[in-house]
């Protein structure tokens, strides 16, 4: 899959923070907005980080912080 974003960034929501691309918020696989505890910043940061990163074609093996995130959040 090719890149199809040209900015990423961090939003506040709530009590959350949201990483977006083009100012739309990452998904869950189960389509759910990806939300951040406000106290973790880095990890927010690192998740945004990731997918900055990727320049061309999105590499799912370079991604793997989200990658975990989305893997834990399908149990509950």
């Amino acid at each position: 899959m090719k890149r199809f974003w040209k900015t990423v960034g961090i939003k506040t929501q709530e009590q959350s923070l949201v990483v977006t691309l083009d100012k739309r918020a990452l998904k869950t696989a189960g389509g759910n907005p990806l939300l951040v505890p406000a106290s973790k910043s880095l990890l927010a940061a690192s998740i945004a980080a990731e997918w900055d990163y990727q320049r061309t074609l999105i590499r799912p093996h370079a991604l793997p912080v989200v990658s975990t995130i989305d893997a834990s959040t399908r149990f509950y």
